[in-house]
């Protein structure tokens, strides 16, 4: 377990570490930079996970959902992104309140240029990353491990007080319904929403009549989407039970903290 957990620790602080050198960077450079911000610390950590092979492991690739999943998923998606954000507002308005600070966000001019490197390219890189990974390391036999350093590592992996409270609540539910149904698809789908809901709203955002028909029409899937997962909430609940049902091998360690602690003062550093 602890190797695992330290080969995790070390695909982040990677990713974390190459992220801000693609910051530093313009254009093409900097998002072929920001790419190989993921895809190197995810190979290197699937290459890493060397275990006994006596050892019961599952080899599945663990992308397409098993069962129910897709069906299942889909009402999941718009409480997410309304839990989301949620909690993006109340940060935003904490942090304003209490430094005065305010979060802004530059994603450019064009809206299909910007959702290819703000919303699909992060949905891809990103759940490799923090929610497939975890999937191959920890799978069946350490679930609640793959939940709590995969919510944990996605948010401080954003390295701002305004990120890091909204990411720690989508890394988990997203972490959640990938290990309920086995599949990296489900995140991906909920991320790819979420991000392409953030940018309508920076981009029409001062539009009175987009913010009312995205309003209205938002409240009522949402509500469709509470009331099916109301009405099929015993089988949610076996299906959260089913995936930590097992014990679990639980090992102390400090690795994380590698990670944790840097990302941590990066985030603090906007504020001086």
């Amino acid at each position: 377990m602890k190797r695992r957990i330290s080969i995790m620790t070390v695909a982040s602080l990677l990713s974390l570490t190459t992220l801000i050198i693609a910051g530093s960077l313009d254009g093409i450079l900097s998002d072929a930079v920001y790419a190989l911000a993921f895809i190197i610390p995810v190979s290197l950590g699937l290459l890493l996970d060397k275990r006994d092979p006596y050892e019961e492991r599952d080899e599945r690739l663990y992308l397409l959902p098993t069962g129910e999943g897709a069906a299942l998923t889909l009402p999941c998606i718009l409480p997410t992104v309304a839990a989301v954000m949620l909690a993006s507002y109340l940060t935003s308005l904490l942090i304003k309140a209490t430094t005065g600070a305010v979060d802004s966000v530059n994603v450019g001019d064009d809206l299909l240029l910007a959702a290819l490197r703000h919303a699909v390219m992060p949905a891809i890189l990103e759940e490799a990353l923090y929610r497939y990974l975890p999937l191959k390391l920890f799978g069946r036999d350490a679930p609640r491990a793959a939940l709590i350093l995969s919510s944990v590592f996605f948010a401080f992996a954003h390295v701002s007080l305004f990120s890091i409270p909204y990411a720690l609540i989508a890394g988990a539910a997203f972490m959640l319904l990938d290990l309920i149904f086995e599949s990296v698809l489900p995140s991906f789908i909920l991320h790819l929403v979420n991000n392409i809901c953030s940018l309508l709203l920076i981009f029409y955002g001062d539009s009175q009549s987009f913010v009312v028909a995205a309003a209205i029409l938002f409240s009522l899937l949402l509500l469709l989407s509470l009331c099916f997962i109301i009405f099929r909430r015993k089988r949610y609940l076996e299906l959260i039970r089913d995936t930590f049902r097992g014990a679990e091998q639980r090992e102390a360690s400090y690795t994380p903290l590698l990670f944790i602690i840097p990302a941590a003062f990066i985030a603090l550093t906007e504020f001086l």
